[in-house]
């Protein structure tokens, strides 16, 4: 049996924070209230430090269970969502209790949400496959992406396979985080900031032709803004060259597909 005291835990984040969440909890014999990512509490709080073994034996009996069960655990992390924390952990004790068929109980409140968050995850995950604009700089391609979810781990298979042979680095502006690739080698790893120097003229200019390119296929008495907003969110649009602008107003450009 599991006591539950008026006791919350609190780690950084990571899926190896929660698997020792996961591990502390089994070894205390306690279930917490919440797992929280920030202070701001008002109940008793156990801090849970990240210790890669105890979050590795914990990944290693999920594994068992089912590779199933394990990526709906790691996708849910990767997911961002608010309380996602403590939703993730009630599955795995779920997990542990029944098994495999875990995953499949749609009718079980916390088996819905983390499904419905991790598809969220896959399919934004998808539309970056297609939204990513890089900048070639010194020779290798860059791009800035601001996406709701940690979607680096889910892309990064396409990318690398896309240009096995390039020298490319994705920045993710929101969670500080970045794909890097070259040739036989790729990691995400974390990073606070990107700046870069400013654009060459060979760069501008191939900007101005893609944008010329979208222009010019652009039927102007077919466009439907409302349509092309359900294909392309405007939070999309910032990251995306041919929705910038030459003018150093920053106007959008008159006519775009």
């Amino acid at each position: 049996m599991f006591n539950r005291p008026a006791l919350v835990y609190r780690c950084d984040g990571t899926l190896d924070g929660l698997l020792c969440c996961v591990f502390e909890s089994y070894v205390r014999k306690e279930e917490p209230m919440d797992i929280l990512e920030e202070e701001g509490t008002l109940f008793p709080c156990r801090e849970i430090e990240t210790d890669p073994q105890k979050a590795a034996r914990v990944a290693r009996s999920l594994l068992k269970i089912s590779q199933r069960v394990f990526d709906l655990v790691q996708e849910g992390m990767l997911s961002a969502m608010p309380g996602r924390g403590m939703v993730v952990y009630r599955f795995i004790r779920l997990a542990y209790q029944v098994g495999d068929k875990a995953a499949l109980l749609l009718t079980n409140d916390t088996v819905a949400t983390l499904h419905r968050w991790t598809s969220q995850l896959r399919h934004e995950a998808h539309l970056y496959t297609g939204f990513v604009r890089f900048t070639d700089w010194q020779g290798a391609l860059v791009a800035k992406i601001e996406p709701k979810g940690q979607v680096l781990p889910l892309i990064a298979g396409h990318f690398a396979g896309r240009y096995p042979g390039e020298r490319f680095l994705i920045f993710d502006a929101v969670h500080r985080m970045a794909l890097v690739h070259q040739p036989g080698r790729t990691a995400i790893l974390p990073v606070e900031d990107l700046e870069l120097p400013p654009t060459t003229p060979e760069e501008a200019q191939c900007r101005r032709l893609w944008r010329a390119y979208h222009q010019a296929i652009s039927i102007q008495e077919r466009e439907n803004p409302r349509a092309q907003r359900g294909h392309l969110a405007l939070r999309y649009r910032g990251q995306m060259t041919e929705f910038q602008s030459d003018d150093p107003s920053g106007a959008p450009p008159k006519a775009l597909p």
